[in-house]
């Protein structure tokens, strides 16, 4: 004799068999996205390696420049008390 379920109670045995993995996927032969390129570091990008140094080099500057005006302002707020 079979009891009635609630219908998500009924999806539970084919979920667990999909999260199981124990049936293999229908297209097995699929194009993969991602594919192999030749090794291009003989070659590198200058205007890259360029723009990344230098961003890198502003960032850091403006890091220091702003660390230093804080300290400042904690020194000034500090004398006020």
């Amino acid at each position: 004799m079979r009891t009635k379920m609630a219908p998500s109670l009924m999806l539970l045995p084919q979920l667990s068999r999909l999260l199981s993995g124990s049936r293999l996927p229908r297209h097995t032969l699929v194009r993969s996205a991602f594919y192999v390129r030749d090794n291009q570091n003989d070659k590198p990008n200058w205007l890259k390696v360029i723009l990344a140094l230098g961003s890198t080099a502003g960032l850091w500057a403006f890091l220091l420049h702003q660390h230093e005006e804080d300290i400042l302002e904690y020194e000034r707020r500090k004398g006020l008390e």
